[in-house]
């Protein structure tokens, strides 16, 4: 089985790592990205795992792509895309 909690714990220090090397808030980083700055920090501390939606949100409102923020445990890079509205 996989355990998820190294990279969600990656994936929530690429988080802080960027939004710092922005010199962003978490209030600056949510009118940004449209995510309250509650659930930024609750993903940041670990606390609560995102949707795809929100860490789309969060990417976006960081300047980067989604990927950079996702670091899996294999050689394989991970790619999310966003699917088309109906």
């Amino acid at each position: 089985m996989f355990d998820a909690g190294p990279a969600l714990a990656d994936m929530a220090k690429q988080i802080r790592s960027h939004r710092a090397a922005d010199g962003l808030t978490l209030q600056q980083l949510a009118v940004r990205s449209g995510v309250s700055a509650s659930t930024i920090h609750k993903v940041e501390a670990r606390q609560m795992v995102p949707t795809v939606l929100v860490l789309l949100r969060i990417a976006k409102g960081l300047g980067c792509r989604p990927e950079e923020l996702v670091r899996d445990r294999f050689e394989d890079p991970v790619v999310l895309i966003e699917a088309e509205s109906a």
